[in-house]
């Protein structure tokens, strides 16, 4: 009989899945993998202008335009700021943790007299972050 004690169910997409079925099993995990995520970039249109972005997630990286390198990032986690100073990105802060942090952070750092920011998350998601954002005066 096989013990299940320390499986672990990944539903990454295929693209992402072995890099953290590797870690896994690194820290004495076995990984089944189960892909049931697409992540499909869609290319934004150029922004007039805006003080920041904030981005919940390394996979909306790619479709933000070039110019907005230019600009202050705030990235929910320490990977995701990593991946946003690989893509170009000079000006980037990391929350640490999760969109409340990411909220704090935004909060914190700037300011909501200064310009709109752009929240770059997957369809359907950041809803709760957007309205904590528009909650302390963001536009």
């Amino acid at each position: 009989m096989t013990a299940v004690a320390g499986l672990v169910l990944v539903t990454r997409p295929v693209d992402q899945a072995a890099q953290t079925a590797r870690r896994l099993r690194a820290m004495g995990h076995a990984p089944l993998l189960a892909p049931a995520l697409a992540i499909e970039a869609r290319r934004l249109a150029p922004v007039a202008r805006v003080q920041a972005v904030l981005v919940t997630s390394a996979n909306a990286l790619a479709s933000l335009p070039e110019p907005l390198r230019q600009h202050r990032l705030l990235a929910v986690g320490d990977a995701t700021a990593g991946r946003a100073r690989a893509a170009g990105f000079t000006d980037v802060a990391s929350a640490g943790r999760d969109a409340a942090a990411l909220a704090a952070l935004a909060t914190r750092l700037l300011d909501p007299a200064a310009g709109p920011v752009l929240l770059a998350v997957g369809e359907g998601h950041g809803v709760t972050l957007a309205a904590a954002l528009r909650d302390a005066g963001f536009s």
